[in-house]
């Protein structure tokens, strides 16, 4: 499981690579990137990735790197639309007939 925080809300995205599936280990990274003008991700880094045995009843979770190159192609694969923001300069005037 593969999860992306976006300005305060949560994206979660379930491809686990498969190396992580083979060994039970279940985790997250948490994906720091830049939104382009263009609605890209760039400058992709990791913050924080930890993963345990999932397997185990009370999982403990510990510092990994399993999950970061998947969060960062998927990261690179999200795209965004730009807001656009318009201001209006309305000059007030009064006309005398």
């Amino acid at each position: 499981e593969i999860r992306l925080s976006l300005v305060g809300s949560e994206m979660c995205i379930r491809d686990s690579p498969r190396r992580a599936q083979e060994r039970g280990t279940s985790g997250y990274a948490i994906v720091k990137f830049t939104i382009t003008e263009q609605g890209t991700a760039e400058n992709t880094e990791i913050v924080e990735g930890m993963c345990g045995d999932e397997r185990k009843v009370d999982v403990v979770l510990r510092p990994c790197s399993i999950f970061n190159n998947s969060s960062i192609r998927a990261a690179a694969k999200l795209k965004y639309k730009p807001k656009i923001e318009v201001e209006l300069q309305i000059k007030a005037c009064t006309h005398h007939l």
